[in-house]
């Protein structure tokens, strides 16, 4: 039984999996406007920035143009704004690719599973995936509830071959 617990618990996860992946998905098109510029600079005319006005102002002897330090400070912030807002949306994209992938295993494996064994194939995704109880399951492929739960473990095992090889 000791060796099912990586594919038990990567069926378990499979549903908060999918759902987390909707819900980092919704987030991302929400953190995203039209256009990544258009976000930062909202947030910058937020605190009171406006677009660069230049002030002359003598240097050596020279007039030249320079930004006042409300516009420096302006600026300043908006590269801040920038890396802080492709970092969280970067975390959320890597985020959303593991468990991606976790998910891909479970899709992948059954359709494997399903080619060599239906029943197995039926039970998990009864059992894991759309999260009927055994009974329901047991009415459904006219078997005992205790032989499901050995097919289940059976399956569980026979999963765990093709995926991990073991």
């Amino acid at each position: 039984m000791k060796q099912n617990i990586p594919m038990e618990k990567i069926l378990r996860e499979y549903r908060v999996n999918k759902q987390r992946i909707s819900f980092l998905e919704n987030q991302i098109r929400r953190m995203t406007p039209e256009l990544d510029k258009d976000y930062i600079e909202s947030k910058m005319f937020a605190r009171g920035h406006s677009d660069k006005t230049l002030k002359l102002a003598v240097v050596n002897g020279e007039e030249v143009a320079v930004l006042n330090n409300v516009e420096e400070t302006a600026d300043n912030y908006r590269l801040h704004c920038e890396n802080e807002y492709r970092e969280a949306i970067n975390c959320l994209r890597n985020e959303i690719s593991r468990l991606h992938n976790s998910v891909y295993i479970v899709e992948d494996s059954l359709d494997a599973l399903g080619e060599s064994n239906e029943k197995y194939r039926t039970l998990l995704e009864k059992y894991y995936l759309q999260g009927e109880s055994m009974e329901e399951i047991a009415e459904i492929l006219h078997l005992s509830r205790s032989r499901c739960y050995e097919l289940c473990k059976k399956a569980v095992q026979y999963m765990e071959m093709v995926v991990f090889g073991t």
